[in-house]
């Protein structure tokens, strides 16, 4: 069954999602319900590589067969997504440098300084730059996560929906909370012109 928002906490599960290929899988996905070949043809990777990449999101629950097909008369399984979104959000904690997932943040808040400092409101697009990027958009995800798994699930929000649901909580919770109030208004001071 889909969700339409399923926050994924445990940090090997997030890593699982958060490899290459596993990426780019959940992304067409995205888009449709595929097969295991259609995935192939499109990504340009054999098809055993395929397998195991989809038995990895399977396992991890990412994805689920939708159903089966026959093409020549050979049953195939059509899978597809467990949620239209899918918020990466582990505990504060377990959020260790030289891994997957700190790869990723990394990655994000580097193209984000960049962003920043190429349309001329960021100070620096330097390292010191992308750990409070890191370290404030962990704290507003920590902050909205518990509001997101409590989200019925007879309600149906589009990919886009639940984006600017994420967008609505975050200014919720620094409206409502004094202290991440206070922290996000030293990081607009710090990083921005």
């Amino acid at each position: 069954m889909k969700q339409e928002v399923k926050v994924v906490r445990n940090p090997e599960v997030i890593e699982i999602g958060l490899e290459e290929t596993r990426r780019k899988i959940l992304s067409l996905l995205a888009v449709s319900d595929m097969t295991v070949s259609q995935i192939v043809e499109i990504l340009g990777k054999d098809q055993s590589t395929i397998y195991r990449h989809i038995e990895k999101l399977l396992d991890a629950d990412y994805i689920y067969v939708v159903g089966e097909r026959k093409r020549a008369h050979i049953p195939e399984k059509i899978y597809g997504r467990t949620a239209s979104v899918f918020i990466l959000s582990p505990d504060l904690e377990d959020k260790k440098e030289n891994t997957i997932l700190y790869e990723f943040r990394k990655h994000q808040a580097e193209v984000l300084a960049k962003v920043f400092y190429g349309c001329g409101i960021g100070k620096s697009d330097g390292e010191d730059t992308q750990k409070a990027i890191i370290e404030i958009i962990d704290e507003m995800e920590a902050h909205i996560a518990p509001v997101l798994e409590k989200i019925p699930s007879e309600i149906s929000l589009s990919p886009q929906d639940a984006w600017r649901l994420k967008t609505m909580l975050i200014l919720y919770s620094i409206m409502h909370d004094r202290e991440l109030h206070d922290r996000v208004m030293q990081f607009f001071k710090d990083i921005f012109v």
